[in-house]
């Protein structure tokens, strides 16, 4: 028997809860007909109709978690108005045109969101585009009905002036029945203190003994025959004018509800159309909500292999262990073993609802890097089947599921066989579970099962096609891990669980005298892999610690630089600000000098002012000289080490008792070369303490003869005459050092003196993907350490997406980072994250 649905296995959606998931989905819809498409819809098995699910709600969920989701859609449900509305004549109520109206104003609003970004969501703009423009008749149904469905009495003329004279005859007639309850001369006649009303008609209530006291028309005796309820001929007319007006009022609202249902079913073919492509656009939305909630991605297309990475089973919420499982290219069969209650099933469980998933269009909750191929039909016998109405036992049951999905499974089909094997003589059910591998190796189908047979152990190693997986069990708490370890096959743990559970210690130790005695080879061989696979992945755990460690380290060393660049800059900046002061100071001096030279007769008194401002110029340069000479001099003394700073190092001495006994070899006019910088000049004359002044491009010092050899023709660090200091310096203008820092003046175009782009106050991430913000936050985090800024702010925008979650899980763990929080309601609330730095 075959119990296919829509292309799937019926029974397989039902043991791997699929109908749970698309509950879920309609659950997350908005309006009935996306609901209805879900309980309809199919699961895909072409590739192109699943890669087109997978990008529309790709696309769907970065439209949400851009923000760009218009707020409050509604889509009430209009389906069955509109079937009406194929009769002419047709009138429908006020409240199901306010709801065509809100239908209409929703998806209007929907869809000119999506086109507005089409080049971002192309496939939702393609579906997006075809919704028929219904404004001009939802104003008209605004122009009448409001959104709770009532008519805008006072917005029409017609009803407007009916209402009034209504509510001037109920005045009138409550004015005269109120007459007569208060005339003295029938107080003992009425048997309320006031009025009633009677198919529409004021009356007065009567006793039956006083109905003749005021002259009038009986509508209705009381049950008990004690009252009567009259209407007084003074009443007769206005109740007949109020009763006019009513029935006015009445046939001009139809009139005005037959204009607009009329008008809808004018449009009834673009509602109709409107329908179907907000039940799509609702169905993906259910889907792209559902994949952003359990945090799924896009598994890779055409991959021939099972990759799940970190894979969590969505019905276990945040209890659920992410597993890793492989099935690569060529392998078949993926065999898993371990102890009951390890978590065999549910992995079994997990790898055929992602692939039901992934062809529903759903993004699946593991991690990137997962891929999983396309199946035209998934089979399951997992969990017991056996069947007392029909005489079959758990055996039985397995084995009747197993010959069905023996007869349909091809090289396109998934099967899972949980406990293969299990309900009969161990070494019969081994033997068959070994012939069904077989069999669906040889018709290419990929198995996965669980099994405690160690004959299926040894077949996955045995077989190139097949592969052992096993669950973890931890020895020191004698319980299961639930992680999934692949390549290595797993013991079942019988005795520790038994002990666990409180078993005698007694029964155990004989237990394990029987087993160690009956145990085999094979058995003793798996043992040890999983045991040598353990101290493997500690010994990865502790290698990716020291990764870990080595990262931060680096982390923190490039911080470090980037603060001492920063402190560069701003040094480099004071220097050419300082040389700039000079240099402008002494130009303007120079020309005022100049100036009063040219101007009248040339006397002694301006030639002995001319020769002060001379003088006074020539000390502030030699000021600035030496006070340049005294920072390089304390620069030059960090940079020596300490045995240099106390005193002569043995390598200067012995330069200076060889310069002694070469003899000067020193001219004035000659290229030199510093040696404690390796900068070249040109030597100027000999100062009397032995040093000599030696020009460093346009700064002059002095500097010890010992320090100063003839430099080498066209080689050296530097360039020729005139130039500065510096690593490969040619012609140009020359590098200094001032208070502590390498300065080269502006114009010079080194690399250093790139100029780097400042931080943001505030950084808008608002509508980049995730990976694209923390990019930004990396760079904006350096730009603020290089400019000593503190605190900034982050956009991100709310909402329960991943763009607010990732940025403030990657700012929590960042070195720099001292304090993350939110700001407050009147600057952004949860949209907006402050960031403080490390001082």
């Amino acid at each position: 028997m075959s119990d296919r649905v829509n292309g799937m296995n019926e029974h397989a959606l039902r043991v791997l809860e699929f109908e749970k998931v698309r509950a879920m989905l309609i659950e997350r819809c908005l309006s009935s007909e996306g609901s209805a498409r879900i309980t309809d819809e199919a699961i895909a098995t072409d590739r192109e109709t699943v890669e087109r699910a997978q990008d529309l709600v790709a696309e769907y969920r970065a439209f949400m978690e851009d923000d760009l989701e218009p707020q409050s859609l509604t889509f009430p449900a209009i389906r069955e108005a509109v079937t009406r509305l194929r009769v002419e004549g047709a009138v429908i109520e006020g409240s199901e045109l306010a709801a065509i109206a809100e239908f209409a104003e929703s998806a209007s609003r929907l869809g000119s969101a999506i086109v507005a970004h089409s080049e971002q969501f192309p496939h939702l703009q393609s579906r997006a585009a075809e919704l028929p423009e219904l404004a001009a008749l939802v104003r008209q149904i605004r122009a009448v009905i409001d959104r709770t469905g009532e008519v805008k009495e006072n917005e029409i003329p017609a009803l407007r002036s009916i209402r009034k004279r209504t509510l001037g005859l109920q005045s009138e007639i409550s004015r005269l029945a109120g007459a007569f309850l208060n005339d003295g001369r029938y107080a003992r006649a009425f048997n309320a203190d006031r009025p009633t009303v009677r198919d529409g008609r004021t009356v007065l209530a009567i006793a039956a003994s006083h109905k003749n006291a005021i002259p009038g028309v009986v509508h209705e005796v009381s049950g008990s025959g004690r009252t009567v309820f009259l209407e007084p001929l003074q009443l007769v007319e206005k109740n007949n004018a109020l009763a006019e007006a009513h029935e006015e009022y009445r046939r001009e609202l139809l009139r005005l509800l037959r204009e607009l249902s009329e008008a809808c079913r004018r449009e009834r073919d673009a509602l109709l159309l409107e329908l179907e492509i907000v039940g799509e656009l609702d169905t993906v939305r259910a889907k792209a909500r559902w994949s952003r909630q359990f945090n799924g991605i896009r598994p890779e297309a055409d991959s021939p292999e099972i990759r799940l990475r970190r894979a969590r089973h969505p019905m276990l919420g945040k209890s659920a262990v992410p597993i890793d499982i492989a099935l690569p290219e060529g392998v078949r069969s993926l065999i898993i073993t371990g102890p009951n209650t390890g978590g065999k099933t549910v992995a079994l469980k997990t790898v055929g609802l992602l692939a039901l998933c992934r062809q529903f269009g759903l993004q699946i909750p593991a991690e990137e890097g997962s891929a999983v191929p396309l199946f035209t039909a998934v089979y399951a016998d997992i969990g017991d089947e056996q069947s007392i109405e029909q005489s079959l036992s758990t055996f039985s049951g397995h084995m009747s599921r197993i010959a069905e999905i023996v007869a349909q499974a091809d090289e396109h089909s998934l099967v899972l066989l949980d406990e293969l094997g299990a309900g009969t003589d161990p070494s019969e059910g081994a033997a068959i579970g070994a012939a069904l591998l077989e069999y669906f190796a040889e018709h290419s189908a990929r198995v996965l099962l669980t099994t405690h047979h160690g004959a299926l152990k040894r077949y996955g190693f045995a077989r190139d096609d097949a592969e052992n997986a096993s669950v973890e069990f931890d020895q020191d708490r004698l319980a299961p891990t639930y992680r999934l370890v692949t390549g290595v096959p797993g013991a079942s743990h019988a005795l520790e669980v038994a002990e666990s559970c409180g078993v005698p210690g007694a029964v155990l130790t004989r237990a394990r005298e029987l087993l160690k005695s009956g145990r085999s080879g094979a058995d003793e061989l798996v043992v040890e892999l999983t045991e040598r696979e353990r101290r493997l992945r500690v010994s990865e755990g502790e290698a990716q610690s020291a990764r870990r460690r080595l990262q931060r380290r680096e982390q923190e060393l490039a911080e470090r630089e980037a603060e001492i660049a920063r402190r560069e800059l701003a040094l480099r900046g004071e220097a050419a600000e300082e040389h700039r002061r000079v240099i402008e100071e002494s130009r303007r001096r120079i020309e005022n000098l100049v100036r009063s030279l040219r101007e009248g007769e040339l006397t002694r008194e301006k030639t002995k002012a001319a020769r002060s401002e001379l003088d006074d110029l020539s000390r502030l340069v030699e000021d600035e000289q030496r006070e340049f000479e005294r920072e390089t001099e304390a620069q030059r003394a960090q940079q020596r080490p300490p045995q240099e700073a106390r005193g002569e190092t043995r390598a200067g001495a012995r330069r200076r008792k060889q310069t002694a006994e070469q003899g000067p070899s020193l001219r004035s006019g000659m290229d030199v070369r510093d040696r404690s910088s390796g900068r070249r000049g040109v030597l100027g004359p000999r100062n009397s303490d032995g040093s000599w002044s030696v020009s460093f491009g346009a700064i002059r010092l002095s500097v010890p003869e010992a320090d100063l050899e003839p430099a080498q023709e066209g080689g050296g660090v530097g360039g020729g005459r005139g130039t500065g200091g510096g690593a490969g310096g040619g012609a140009g203008k020359p590098t200094v050092s001032y208070s502590g820092v390498s300065y080269r003046p502006s114009g010079e175009g080194s690399e250093e003196d790139e100029r780097t782009e400042g931080p943001a106050f505030e950084l808008d991430l608002r509508g980049m993907r995730l990976e694209q913000a923390i990019e930004e936050l990396e760079r904006q985090i350096d730009r603020c350490l290089l400019s000593g800024t503190q605190r900034f702010g982050v956009i991100h925008g709310k909402g329960e997406g991943v763009l607010q979650q990732g940025t403030r899980a990657f700012l929590s763990e960042h070195a720099a980072v001292s304090e993350i929080s939110y700001a407050g309601p009147e600057d952004g609330g949860y949209g907006k994250t402050v960031v403080e730095l490390q001082a």
